[in-house]
């Protein structure tokens, strides 16, 4: 076992490679998740700001007529 863990001399390079790779996957998927998460909130906020705007010209339209 524990030759399989000093990976013939390289194990230096070959654990901290593969925890770099972990890390970097971790980091893009976090950053993926936020960002979907902030676009949602901004979508939502964009979408209730338009349909309140909507409903505010669509009630002088009807104190014009």
């Amino acid at each position: 076992m524990s030759a399989f863990f000093s990976m013939g001399g390289y194990a230096l390079y070959v654990w901290s490679s593969w925890g770099i790779g972990v890390a970097v996957l971790i980091a893009i998927t976090w950053h993926s998740l936020s960002r979907a998460q902030y676009a949602r909130i901004r979508l939502n906020e964009l979408e209730h700001t338009n349909n309140s705007t909507d409903k505010d010209q669509q009630s002088e339209n009807d104190q014009d007529a």
